[in-house]
């Protein structure tokens, strides 16, 4: 999904990597709300806003598909 090639238009939650990267900000979401984790450390070792970027638009169309704002 960070590849040049990739386009984050297209993408959807059935693609592996698009699904592997929501996952990931799934769960590092919780630990970060949880206070599992620091904020301040997980955006110094990941670049999140550009993940983000990239799944924004699979992360919006699968919280619609199945009802889930949360998601």
């Amino acid at each position: 999904m960070m590849a040049d090639t990739d386009d984050p238009e297209s993408a959807t939650a059935d693609d592996h990597a698009v699904r592997a990267l929501l996952m990931f900000g799934e769960t590092v979401g919780t630990f970060v709300k949880q206070e599992v984790l620091d904020r301040g450390l997980v955006l110094d070792l990941w670049w999140v806003e550009g993940f983000w970027k990239r799944v924004a638009l699979a992360a919006v169309r699968q919280r619609e598909r199945i009802g889930e704002p949360r998601l």
